[in-house]
């Protein structure tokens, strides 16, 4: 019994040191945050925020902060063909939560939000 016992202990120590192992390497693998949106590619279905190129699946959710669903294709940008100077507030600010994939940054959630924080 006392065999079994300290095997079951060594073993829960292992799984809870793996768990938590997991959710560190998972947390720098998320990224969470707020920004202009720079550039979209509805073809390619890409977005740029922050200098940072995200892949945006059909699956991630684009909504504004009423909860309404709107195509990658209807944000605004800041960077237009044959645009100079687009005011920023022509321009969509999002918040977004996005993970770490093999293929580079893969968007999960967009919200575009009413106005840019002050």
């Amino acid at each position: 019994m006392g065999k079994c016992m300290a095997r079951f202990v060594k073993l829960a120590c292992l799984a809870s040191a793996f768990a938590v192992f997991a959710v560190a390497a998972s947390a720098k693998d998320w990224k969470t945050g707020q920004a202009y949106v720079a550039s979209v590619d509805s073809m390619a279905r890409t977005i740029t925020l922050n200098d940072q190129l995200y892949h945006v699946p059909a699956s991630c959710r684009i909504q504004r902060e009423s909860g309404v669903r709107i195509p990658l294709s209807e944000l605004r940008v800041a960077i237009r063909p044959g645009v100079l100077l687009v005011l920023m507030n022509e321009v969509d600010y999002v918040r977004f939560e996005a993970i770490k994939k093999r293929s580079g940054w893969e968007m999960v959630e967009i919200t575009v939000l009413e106005r840019a924080p002050e």
